[in-house]
């Protein structure tokens, strides 16, 4: 496991994390989510909370990145990226989207919109991870030959 393609990794998926969470939860499911506002924060308070909010995505970045790097096999990243995205998802749904369900009080179809939506925004982190694994492979990148000394 390479530390510097981890790092990478780990500050790609997290700038990626936050597109998607703002496109997905603070757009799109935004008038779904403030039909909860007893158990959501308003716009205001997430945006004074955006800082524990990445550091929460950082810590769990830097998870999946290490699971992934320790789990990869070699050739294949981006198919592994999205497989590793695939069950990453399933174990959110399962233990976050459903769980939550069945302690919240909010309707099944908000519980299925979040299911959806963690399902994808995993297999989008799983791609964003393979890929960023696969472009700082040392086996890919060009090699800087030896400086040549001035000839006497």
């Amino acid at each position: 496991m390479h530390p510097t393609r981890v790092a990478v990794a780990v500050a790609a998926s997290v700038a990626v994390d936050l597109v998607y969470g703002f496109a997905v939860y603070g757009t799109i499911l935004a008038p779904e989510i403030a039909r909860y506002g007893g158990i959501f924060r308003n716009v205001r308070e997430v945006n004074a909370n955006l800082p524990w909010a990445i550091a929460g995505m950082t810590i769990a970045m830097t998870g999946a990145c290490v699971l992934f790097a320790m789990l990869r096999r070699p050739g294949g990243v981006l198919r592994s990226g999205l497989v590793f995205g695939v069950v990453m998802g399933a174990l959110n749904v399962g233990h976050v989207a459903i769980a939550n369900y069945a302690v919240m009080k909010f309707a099944r179809r908000f519980a299925a919109y979040m299911a959806v939506a963690t399902f994808v925004e995993w297999i989008v982190i799983g791609f964003v991870i393979g890929l960023t694994f696969a472009l700082t492979d040392p086996r890919r990148l060009p090699q800087q030959s030896a400086p040549r000394s001035p000839s006497a």
